[in-house]
């Protein structure tokens, strides 16, 4: 035991006798301040001024549920503005997008096509604003040809990305590979 513990130990010790002593001295005057009452449910003595022991709260609060209206008044009191975590238009897009799924729902087909189930919540001004009216629920094709992906796509798969157009293209198999496989195909001639 090093000495910051021994004095701890010693202080604490210290520390208790003394409230015992002054609590033996004075129980009279304690008791008399501290409210003395009964639990209502199950007769036990309690001292801290309420009507019921902490057992018997618990069980009275076991199973107990808001109503209805309750639950609507406290979602009222915290919503969009009221609530504390409202950021507005500073939003990331991903919030966003879960704020407009909540208030827009999502029908059986594009909004656009009327053909293909829906996939993609896509913004039309591409401004990101919190309107619901700035949205629509469209299927993957026509939320890329919204946005001209498709077209970007059509033209990077036009261009001749393999072989010597490449722009990563080294100069077809590099030295080393083929070292390595001279080295190999040696090794078995000669092993």
């Amino acid at each position: 035991m090093n000495y910051q513990q021994k004095y701890y130990k010693e202080n604490k010790e210290k520390v208790n006798k003394r409230n015992r002593e002054y609590y033996h001295k004075n129980r009279e005057k304690i008791s008399a301040s501290k409210k003395q009452n009964n639990c209502i449910d199950c007769g036990i003595l309690i001292w801290n001024g309420s009507i019921r022991c902490k057992r018997c709260a618990y069980k009275s609060l076991k199973g107990w549920k808001h109503t209805k209206e309750t639950k609507d008044k406290l979602r009222i009191a915290k919503l969009n503005e009221q609530n504390p975590m409202w950021k507005g238009n500073g939003v990331s897009l991903t919030a966003l997008h879960t704020w407009i799924k909540a208030r827009k729902p999502k029908p059986k087909f594009c909004e656009r096509c009327n053909k293909r189930k829906v996939y993609d919540l896509a913004n039309i001004s591409q401004e990101y604003k919190r309107d619901v009216s700035d949205y629509e629920w469209l299927c993957r094709k026509c939320h890329m040809e919204g946005d001209g992906r498709l077209e970007k796509l059509r033209e990077f798969g036009k261009k001749d990305k393999f072989g010597e157009n490449n722009p990563r293209w080294k100069g077809g198999i590099s030295n080393t590979y083929k070292n390595r496989i001279c080295e190999e195909q040696a090794r078995k001639i000669g092993g």
